[in-house]
C-alpha cells in the first residue's frame, strides 16, 4: 500500500518551502493544453517549466513548494469555478459531459480525457 502525505493549510504564518526540484524547460511540445482552460498540464511537479510565465494546471503537491513571493495561485480546475475556463462542454459534445465540466480536460487521439483536479498557477517573476 502506497502512503500519500497529507498536509493541513491555514491561516499562520508561511512555512518554509522546500525548493521546487524544476530543471525542465518549456517547450510547447511538451506541454498539451487544456481543451476546457486556457492553461498548460503539468503531471507532476518536478515537472514544472522554470522558464514559463503563463498559467498552468499543477498538481496539488505543488502546495509543499508554494511560495507567495515567487507564485500567484489563480483559480481551480472545479465546476464553479470559471476563472480561465474557456469551455463548457453540452450533450453534444460528448454524453458524460456534465462530468467534463468537472474536471480539467485534455483532447486526445481517443477522445476527450478527464484527469484529476489542478491548481492554476503562474509565476510571478
Amino acid at each position: 500500500m502506497k502512503t500519500i502525505p497529507v498536509y493541513w493549510w491555514q491561516n499562520i504564518q508561511e512555512p518554509e518551502t522546500e525548493t521546487l526540484p524544476s530543471t525542465v524547460s518549456y517547450s510547447p511540445t511538451a506541454y498539451q493544453n487544456f481543451d476546457n482552460y486556457s492553461a498548460i498540464n503539468v503531471n507532476k511537479v518536478k515537472e514544472i517549466p522554470n522558464d514559463y510565465y503563463g498559467v498552468m494546471g499543477v498538481p496539488y503537491r505543488f502546495l509543499r513548494y508554494y511560495n507567495a513571493k515567487d507564485w500567484e495561485i489563480v483559480g481551480l480546475t472545479v465546476r464553479w469555478n470559471d476563472a480561465y475556463r474557456i469551455k463548457r462542454y453540452t450533450k453534444e459534445d460528448a454524453p458524460n459531459w456534465n462530468d467534463l465540466n468537472a474536471h480539467p480536460v485534455l483532447l486526445t487521439e481517443d477522445g476527450l480525457k478527464q484527469i484529476y483536479q489542478r491548481l492554476l498557477v503562474r509565476r510571478k517573476h
